[in-house]
């Protein structure tokens, strides 16, 4: 199966209303995280290939995902169980966040498996 990877956005919400949100939609706890790199953020789990992050688009550096402007906040949610069931909780009956990007990636084959390319 696919591994799925979706970008929302958030137009009008401050990061901390944002995660009130995100949290309450989805019944998680996003945990607060600061670095030098990312700024203050929030995310479920230690990875981040798998999970939500919650952060601010734009640093005094510029924009984090310049394909965003518009959206000040960005929530990623990746590669979980029910992302159908987590896209509609998110934006059913409301306006925001806005599901940006939704792109599935095929799963690499385990190890001892083959892959061929050519058809059968």
């Amino acid at each position: 199966m696919p591994t799925r990877y979706d970008i929302y956005g958030f137009r009008a919400l401050s990061i901390e209303k944002a995660l009130q949100l995100v949290q309450s939609a989805l019944d998680v706890t996003l945990n607060r995280r600061d670095s030098e790199y990312r700024g203050l953020y929030y995310m479920t789990g230690r990875s981040q290939s798998r999970g939500l992050m919650l952060y601010a688009n734009q640093t005094q550096d510029g924009w984090r995902r310049p394909e965003y402007k518009g959206y000040p906040v960005i929530l990623t949610v990746s590669a979980l169980e029910g992302m159908d069931e987590i896209q509609r909780k998110l934006t059913s009956d409301r306006t925001e966040p806005v599901l940006l990007s939704s792109t599935a990636h095929p799963d690499e084959p385990s190890d001892g498996e083959l892959h061929d390319p050519t058809p059968p």
